[in-house]
């Protein structure tokens, strides 16, 4: 028995330095996964002066391929041994994406930028998941994916201190130079990662595709296997084309009314809605054992109020408050999203390919959000845009209501106390 404790012991002491590694690649990787969209908005915007029709497409660009290379992203890290080279090789040329831009701001550059970042971004979510999966295994990956999470929205929060800074120093260029900082601290937090401490062959047999399907096709299996996983895709897609462009809107309107307090207003917004995922991260996580359907529920029902809320205000200090309805909304859907996730491809063995599969339809839905609700913005105006948004939450919200039953697995459920 004390050789077994001492075992024990000396194996939670090695991975230990690992999973604080893996912190800091949550922390600082946070606000650069998905191509820093917000942000980015805020730079076409208020230093080059672009359109909403031309910022809305170069979204729109951006999301488009980080859908297409999801999959094919999944697959490769799946059957990879090599997460830790990939992922900062991935990091490098988010670098010179950011780094094109800022040397030569026009827009068919962008466009080519757009592609190779959202190239790359593909890269970041299976990759933290796999590493993660590696590290810690499939029953304790509730626990650790919640401090994944607390980590990742503190980092938001740090970035936004920050972009406030830069803003008020230099201008909206000088946020591109802070992402391409937090690129190489996340390249450094990745190199300390231990490869050794990567049960690669357990990783590998939980991901493997068991039926035949070829890997391609295999997310595409585990979401069409029932009724469930269908109801459960379409009211996931309604959320996401209801909220990806709900806060770059929020920020094109507040610099619309007036440049100069965007650059005080946004980073706020972004700063008190991480700041509000945090706790709310965490005790989601510790509730989402007991049942994933009603934090489901309550994530539509305030990403419904938010909508109606931006459809009757244009006052930039209202419409930072409430980020903070944003805060709660997005912080319980995208933890039970993977939650949901893995009980459904729990006996698949095919984790990363439904999750990847499911990234690829929303950021593919994303580019779409950005693409229509940019025309429909210039055309109809912000709150017909805000108003759409909003329905198409309650509709989503309906269909986990009524269509989509408790997923929970009391196989996964955790021993209270667990810490990893």
């Amino acid at each position: 028995m004390q050789n077994i404790n001492s075992s024990e012991e000396k194996s939670s002491n090695k991975l230990a330095p690992n999973l604080r590694a893996l912190d800091m690649l949550c922390l600082f990787l946070a606000p650069l996964a998905g191509g820093a969209s917000n942000y980015m908005a805020l730079f076409f915007s208020s230093s080059l002066h672009w359109s909403t029709n031309k910022i809305g497409i170069l979204l729109a660009i951006m999301s488009i391929a980080i859908g297409i290379a999801q999959i094919p992203a999944g697959v490769l890290i799946d059957k990879s041994s090599h997460l830790k080279r990939i992922t900062m090789i991935a990091l490098s040329l988010l670098i010179l994406g950011w780094l094109s831009i800022l040397i030569y701001p026009v827009f068919y550059t962008a466009i080519v930028a757009q592609v190779l970042i959202g190239a790359t971004c593909a890269l970041f979510m299976p990759a933290v998941a796999s590493i993660t999966l590696g590290l810690v295994g499939f029953k304790n990956f509730d626990v650790r994916l919640g401090r994944n999470g607390v980590f990742s929205h503190a980092g938001n929060c740090l970035t936004a201190m920050f972009v406030a800074f830069c803003l008020g120093m230099s201008g909206s260029w000088s946020v591109l130079l802070l992402f391409i900082v937090f690129a190489f601290f996340a390249i450094i937090a990745t190199s300390r990662i231990d490869r050794d401490c990567i049960d690669y062959n357990y990783l590998h047999t939980r991901t493997a595709n068991h039926t035949g399907v070829h890997p391609l096709l295999g997310g595409f299996a585990s979401l069409l296997k029932s009724k469930t996983s269908v109801f459960f895709t379409i009211a996931a897609l309604l959320y996401t084309f209801a909220d990806a462009s709900m806060l770059p809107l929020m920020v094109q309107r507040i610099a619309s009314i007036d440049s100069k307090s965007s650059n005080v207003h946004v980073p706020i917004a972004l700063f008190l809605t991480e700041m509000v995922m945090i706790p709310v991260c965490y005790a989601a996580g510790k509730r989402a054992k007991f049942g994933r359907k009603p934090l489901l529920i309550i994530s539509y029902l305030f990403l419904l109020i938010r909508g109606f809320s931006f459809t009757f205000t244009s006052d930039p200090n209202m419409l930072v408050a409430l980020q903070v309805l944003d805060g709660i909304s997005a912080g319980i859907f995208g933890l039970m999203l993977t939650l949901v996730i893995s009980d459904l491809s729990v006996d698949t063995g095919r984790f990363n390919a439904t999750l990847t599969t499911m990234g690829m339809f929303f950021t593919l839905t994303n580019g779409v959000s950005n693409l229509i609700f940019g025309f429909a913005t210039g055309k109809f105006g912000y709150p017909v845009a805000f108003s759409t948004m909003a329905v198409c939450a309650a509709i989503g919200g309906i269909i986990i209501w009524t269509l989509v039953p408790e997923t929970v697995k009391k196989n996964l459920i955790l021993v209270p106390g667990m810490e990893v």
